[in-house]
């Protein structure tokens, strides 16, 4: 999932006027909905369609459950924000076997001399939503939370900024990082004990041969082995940013059966790049999501590479190893999932150059790398490739932001992102959607297959709400999560997480898996 460009857009919508009690209130508006019609020059246009009989269906009080929907029962009408300690920007959210929601990120701690500093934290969420016993005893955080300075001192000055999280075998929760500290800007890794209450390692990346002292771990799986594999940049002497990728063993230690005592750089002469994402395939093999750029260029396109499980380049895979996403202009890599078939599937942002606005797009990929013409064929054009406009979908305004893509295992897709309000306020809403087998909307999800939401509680409105990360809960539901301002711009930024009905995933073998 990316983490480098989840900017405060400038998007709105409207949500749904039905409260909590209703039973099912959908996260996001009711009042239009959206499909696109191409003309024979392939461009989309936009037409609006009345759903004013969806009104009546969502806010009755007899209303059924919709997939899509708040769940009633989860915390504040489905949603809630949680303030560990100061500013917040969060990466990732998890579900424990027992179905205990796990939020990562930054936020603030405070240095050895008593100074606010960046640091690494994270909350847990009870089936309910209330916060747990996660952590140590509050000292500078609330209880159910836990930042990394309550572990271990960090000097004034020394800053942990988090860029993606994962939890492994053993329930402990990695969060992959750039620290900041004395000019110095490094990749690092911590690892925190099952219940928060200990730091088990932090590992520090210093700099290798040809390298500048400027890096970070920007993604992160753990595999079935319960190493953690690490992609990120850095920065080489001759000043461009090549992809590095880690495989660590469970004590932190980089193992050295993978590439080059434990790591693996992809140089170019200009070309710069950084990562995305990180998924492994069915094979054991390391797919990552790339945003690059030229040298003499600032416009971004996306690029996806495969390694083999000991870290060398598979050159089955596309052109020597690598794919690039086309179709897009300036594009910002978001989201990587690869479903049952090994086929990776790419969440993004294209520029749109008639309009002037960003636009999501989704993109499939045979496991050979080429495109998958049968995801969203459109005739004469081709397929593979979809152009999701949030403004058109629901009334919001232009421009989104990428966030999470994941599949369910009957090879629906799921996608969350930030879309901005429509009254030009600078707000947002969190844009969750989701997609058949073959691309199109599923209208059994939302309106018309897509929602928007916010992470305050009704009857708050909330402020600006982004769409960052999601998580499947095999009863039925699916969490989305990222960060909420409550206000106005001004405000203090949250953790945010909202529970969404979605009985169309539900997995009958649950029990057996260590769900209750």
């Amino acid at each position: 999932m990316n983490r480098l460009h989840r900017d405060q857009h400038r998007k709105e919508g409207v949500p749904a006027a039905c409260s909590a009690a209703a039973g099912a209130q959908l996260a996001g508006p009711v009042n239009v909905a959206g499909i696109h019609i191409p003309s024979h020059g392939g461009r989309w246009h936009k037409v609006l369609i009345p759903a004013l009989a969806l009104v009546t269906l969502v806010c009755s009080n007899a209303a059924p459950a919709i997939d899509g929907a708040y769940d009633p029962g989860y915390a504040l009408g489905g949603r809630r924000t949680v303030s560990a300690a100061g500013y917040h920007s969060l990466v990732g959210v998890h579900l424990r076997p027992d179905r205990r929601a796990l939020l990562a990120g930054s936020c603030s701690g405070f240095a050895t001399n008593g100074s606010i500093v960046t640091t690494l934290c994270a909350a847990e969420l009870s089936t309910e939503g209330a916060l747990t016993d996660y952590g140590p005893p509050p000292a500078d955080t609330v209880g159910g939370a836990v930042a990394m300075t309550e572990l271990q001192p960090q000097q004034p000055g020394e800053s942990f900024y988090a860029n993606d999280s994962a939890i492994d075998g053993n329930g402990r929760l990695l969060i992959a990082a750039e620290t900041i500290f004395n000019g110095s800007s490094r990749a690092s890794l911590a690892l925190l004990g099952p219940r928060g209450d200990v730091l088990a390692g932090v590992f520090v990346r210093a700099p290798g041969t040809n390298e500048l002292d400027n890096g970070r771990f920007q993604a992160i799986i753990v595999d079935s082995e319960n190493r953690a594999v690490v992609a990120g940049s850095v920065r080489r002497t001759n000043g461009r940013y090549s992809l590095l990728v880690m495989r660590f063993n469970s004590d932190l230690n980089p193992d050295p059966t993978f590439g080059n005592n434990g790591s693996v750089r992809v140089d170019y002469v200009d070309r710069n790049s950084n990562a995305a994402d990180i998924e492994i395939d069915s094979q054991g093999r390391i797919l990552v999501l790339c945003n690059q750029w030229e040298t003499d260029f600032f416009a971004t396109f996306n690029t996806l590479y495969r390694f083999t499980s000991t870290g060398a380049i598979d050159t089955t895979f596309g052109s020597g190893g690598e794919t690039t996403i086309g179709s897009t202009i300036d594009a910002q890599a978001g989201g990587l999932a690869i479903d049952a078939s090994d086929r990776p599937i790419v969440l993004g942002t294209t520029e749109d150059p008639f309009q002037g606005d960003t636009d999501l797009y989704v993109a499939r990929f045979l496991p050979d790398g080429n495109p998958d013409i049968s995801f969203y064929p459109i005739p004469g054009f081709g397929g593979g490739y979809r152009v999701i406009e949030a403004e058109v979908e629901l009334s919001l305004g232009p421009n989104e932001a990428p966030g999470d893509v994941v599949i369910q295992t009957n090879g629906k897709i799921l996608l969350v992102a930030t879309a901005l309000r429509i009254d030009g306020g600078g707000g947002s809403y969190f844009f969750s959607m989701r997609l058949l087998a073959n691309g199109n909307n599923d209208p059994g999800y939302g309106v018309g297959g897509a929602g928007v939401g916010t992470y305050a509680g009704a009857p708050s409105a909330g402020f600006g709400d982004t769409g960052v990360a999601q998580v499947l809960d095999p009863t039925g539901f699916l969490y989305v999560a990222g960060e909420s301002r409550s206000t106005d711009q001004f405000s203090i930024p949250a953790f945010g997480i909202a529970r969404l009905q979605n009985m169309d995933a539900v997995e009958p073998s649950l029990f057996a898996n260590g769900f209750d």
